[in-house]
């Protein structure tokens, strides 16, 4: 308690992880889903414990438009493109952008 628990160093750190997700975890690193998901809670972790990065940037999404969502790629994925678009349309008039990414599907609530 001396030395403030020494957060600055603590807060480089959780930085110098996050550096080094960045820059080994892309795109082209293909990397799997538990290495994403692994670090992705490591840094949450820690910066819980600091009291940084607790406001996450999107709202959870109930039930109902998560299985839109997981419907909507099913029938993308079957090329069953009216199905897509009227999903997509569905849940823009709810508020919900879709974002197709080479990652997957991202998704923001419209302010």
């Amino acid at each position: 308690m001396d030395d403030d628990i020494n957060t600055a160093d603590a807060i480089a750190a959780v930085f110098d992880i996050v550096k080094e997700v960045n820059t080994n975890v892309n795109a082209n690193s293909n990397p799997s889903k538990e290495i994403i998901d692994y670090s992705h809670s490591l840094i949450k972790e820690l910066g819980g414990v600091l009291g940084i990065a607790q406001k996450s940037r999107q709202k959870s999404i109930d039930s109902e438009i998560q299985e839109l969502i997981d419907r909507r790629q099913q029938a993308r994925k079957e090329k069953d493109w009216k199905t897509a678009d009227e999903i997509r349309d569905k849940l823009k008039e709810m508020g919900i952008i879709l974002e197709d990414t080479p990652q997957g599907v991202k998704w923001t609530i419209k302010q």
